[in-house]
């Protein structure tokens, strides 16, 4: 349960800090037009990559992806494949104990007939 609690807010907090960092950078853009004026499209996408690159923003928003990602496969261990994983474990662990029982009691036939 806590594993499942941690990783959903780590995937949340890292979406929640990648598009925080995307909408400052935004805003920061937005603030340098209404400030110098109008530009092009191709203008404004260089204004907008200058302010998330240049602003330490891309540290940040990288961050947020790495938080989320791994938040997200924190999830999954827990809520699904860890529990997979452990089934499968104790599948194979029962066959080879089948497998044991069967082998050994062969074997003591074999030895009982060769007596």
């Amino acid at each position: 349960m806590r594993r499942t609690l941690t990783g959903g807010f780590m995937l949340l907090g890292g979406i929640g800090l990648y598009i925080g960092m995307r909408l400052a950078a935004l805003k920061f853009t937005e603030l340098m037009i209404g400030s110098q004026g109008s530009y092009t499209e191709d203008g404004i996408r260089e204004l907008y990559e200058s302010a998330y690159r240049g602003n330490g923003f891309m540290t940040v928003g990288v961050l947020g992806i790495l938080l989320a990602v791994l938040g997200f496969f924190l999830l999954l261990w827990d809520v699904g494949l860890g529990g997979f994983i452990r089934r499968q474990r104790e599948q194979i662990r029962e066959s080879n104990r089948a497998f044991d029982e069967e082998y050994w009691e062969a074997k003591r036939k074999r030895e009982a007939g060769a007596d």
